[in-house]
């Protein structure tokens, strides 16, 4: 279980770090969701969800080790 907390919590730094740079253009996709989506092969839902968790994450850095 405590790995699974790891794994996710490197999941959404990624997701924000990629967000942040905007390095989905170099994956030549069109936004973030669509990174998520079709590179890394999450559900609509669960990209959704990560987004929103990492952009909240940039702005409150508290909330990584909290996952």
């Amino acid at each position: 279980m405590r790995q699974d907390r790891r794994v996710e919590a490197d999941l959404v730094a990624l997701i924000a770090e990629v967000d942040a740079r905007k390095l989905y253009a170099r994956e030549a996709t069109s936004s973030m969701f669509a990174y998520c989506t079709e590179v890394l092969h999450l559900s609509e839902h669960e990209a959704y969800l990560r987004i929103a968790v990492a952009r909240a994450s940039r702005k409150h850095p508290m909330l990584l080790p909290m996952l």
